[in-house]
C-alpha cells in the first residue's frame, strides 16, 4: 500500500510516530482480550518500528519570515471572518481563540492545549503583574485540564506585546460574559484535549499564509522558539541585568557551524517584531 500511495504521488503517509501510537493503542485492546480470556498473548508486545527521525528532529522551529507571513495574514490585519473567510482580506477583525492562540504562543511559549484549555479564571494578577495561571485537574466546568508532567504546572506573566494587542481587556469581556473557558468555542477532540480542532486548522492556516515548508514539520508551540536550532542548549541563555534599571542581557553560545550574524539579524528581526527596544539607551 506505501509503494502504491508513493508511485501515485500520494504525499500524505502516516509517519513511523504515528503508526507506533496506533499499535501501542491496539495493544491496549489485545491486552484486554487476554484478560477477558479470548487470547493467550498479546501479538502486538514488543512490536515497534524504528523511528529514522529523532526526537530533537521532529520539531523545526519558524523562521523570521515564517513569522512575518504568519502574523501579516488576513485573520491578523483584517478578514471576512474567522470561520471560513480567515484568509480572505476584509474589514473584520475577530478576536477569539484562531486570533489569540499564535499569539499566545508566539509570546509566552505555552503548549497549544495549555493555551487551549485556560479558563478566565488562569489569567490572573500577581504581584501587581498580569500571568497564565498553567494547571491541572478538575476545572471549573467539571472538565479534566491537563499538562505534560507534574513540573507543567506554572505561572507565565503576560508579555507586554500581548497586553498592547488587548489580551486583558479580551479576558475582561469573557470574565463580564460570564464565560468560564477562555475560548468557549474550542470543543473537545476525540481523545479529550481541546487543541484538536485548532490544531489542524493551524496546518490549513499556514498552508494559505504561505509559511509552510514542504519538508519541515511545525506546530504552535514553535513560535517561541525560532533560533534555537543555532543555539547550544546547554548553553542557553544567559540573563543578567541592570540594578534599579530595566536593561537586560541576553548571551548566547552558538554552535558550530551556526554563522553569528545571520542569527543576530534574525535575533534583532524578532525583537522587532515583539516590539523590543535596543540597543539600551544611557
Amino acid at each position: 500500500m506505501v509503494a502504491a500511495a508513493k508511485a501515485s504521488g500520494e504525499a500524505r503517509l502516516i509517519s513511523t510516530a504515528n503508526l507506533n501510537a496506533y499499535v501501542n493503542r491496539f495493544g491496549g485492546v489485545m491486552n484486554w482480550a487476554i484478560n477477558e480470556g479470548y487470547l493467550d498473548r498479546n501479538p502486538l508486545k514488543w512490536l515497534k518500528l524504528p523511528d529514522p527521525v529523532k526526537k530533537r528532529d521532529k520539531r523545526n522551529p519558524f523562521s523570521t519570515e515564517q513569522l512575518r507571513r504568519i502574523f501579516d495574514a488576513p485573520i491578523y490585519t483584517g478578514c471576512r471572518d474567522d470561520a471560513n473567510g480567515y484568509a480572505i482580506p476584509g474589514d473584520q477583525r475577530p478576536r477569539r481563540a484562531r486570533f489569540w492562540v499564535p499569539l499566545i504562543a508566539l509570546f509566552s511559549g505555552l503548549l497549544l492545549n495549555e493555551i487551549c484549555q485556560l479558563e478566565v479564571s488562569d489569567i490572573r494578577e500577581m504581584d501587581g503583574v498580569a500571568c497564565f495561571n498553567v494547571t491541572s485537574g478538575v476545572s471549573l466546568t467539571g472538565d479534566e485540564k491537563r499538562v505534560k508532567t507534574n513540573a507543567s504546572e506554572r505561572v507565565v506573566p503576560v508579555h507586554d506585546e500581548l497586553i498592547r494587542c488587548g489580551f486583558l481587556a479580551f479576558a475582561a469581556s469573557q470574565r463580564l460574559c460570564g464565560e468560564t473557558n477562555l475560548f468557549p468555542e474550542l470543543p473537545f477532540g476525540h481523545l479529550g484535549y481541546r487543541s484538536t480542532a485548532i490544531s489542524r486548522w493551524f496546518t490549513r492556516f499556514l498552508e494559505n499564509a504561505d509559511a509552510k515548508a514542504s519538508a519541515d514539520r511545525m506546530s504552535v508551540p514553535q513560535l517561541a522558539r525560532p533560533l534555537n536550532l543555532h543555539v547550544l542548549r546547554k548553553h542557553l541563555p544567559l540573563y543578567y541585568g541592570h540594578f534599579f534599571c530595566h536593561v537586560l542581557h541576553q548571551d548566547y553560545v552558538l554552535k558550530l557551524g551556526s554563522d553569528a550574524a545571520t542569527v543576530k539579524r534574525d535575533m534583532l528581526a524578532l525583537l522587532d517584531i515583539r516590539g523590543a527596544e535596543y540597543p539600551a539607551g544611557a
